[in-house]
């Protein structure tokens, strides 16, 4: 069975992965992955669920497919700008308004800003909180911490994957007070006189 094959070659992967010199180990929760910090950055980390981080990434499969990457998905969306571009049955107006959205689209796919937990990828998520702004790390990782028994496009149910990451910037999220709890009346409850009987 698929999945099962694919299960055995993939801790087999990450088996090999761990007898490398230059790689850290992470435990999170009951997995382990492993990761190569290229860059550590400045020392302005996103450590809370509420950080924002901006990154590029490239990830590959343990057979070597490269499944998806920012940059793909910002060359994506340029042909789509190109392709609106040779297109002469539109107006001008209406293809200048077009363009603009595409455009800013491929900004966006080309270095994606989301709150740190919104990163889809567990594993990716334990090692951007590794680097600093303007780091990079590599990190290797199970299916569990990655798309698991679902898998993903090119990933395979229980696959595990290798993903480069370069984190550009990070806000720290704005904690939110919590608002005083005013006391509460305490609710005196009256007895109701008994109405005598008829």
């Amino acid at each position: 069975e698929l999945p099962k094959m694919i299960d055995s070659f993939s801790k087999e992967w990450i088996r090999s992965v761990a007898q490398k010199d230059d790689v850290e180990m992470l435990v999170v929760k009951n997995d382990t992955l492993y990761y190569r910090i290229e860059n550590p950055g400045t020392e302005v980390r996103a450590t809370k669920d509420n950080d924002t981080v901006s990154f590029r990434f490239e990830g590959f499969t343990g057979r070597g497919i490269e499944f998806e990457s920012t940059a793909k998905r910002a060359a994506d969306v340029r042909k789509q700008i190109a392709k609106l571009q040779a297109d002469t049955t539109m107006s001008e107006d209406k293809r200048a308004e077009r363009l603009a959205k595409l455009e800013e689209q491929a900004l966006k796919a080309e270095q994606p800003t989301i709150p740190l937990t919104q990163f889809r990828v567990p594993g990716a998520i334990e090692a951007m909180k590794k680097i600093g702004a303007g780091g990079e790390v590599t990190v290797w990782m199970p299916a569990e911490l990655a798309y698991g028994a679902r898998g993903n496009r090119a990933v395979l149910p229980n696959e595990a994957i290798v993903m480069h990451i370069e984190l550009n910037d990070v806000k720290p999220g704005v904690e939110i007070p919590k608002a005083a709890a005013k006391p509460r009346k305490p609710v005196v409850m009256e007895p109701k006189p008994i109405q005598p009987s008829k």
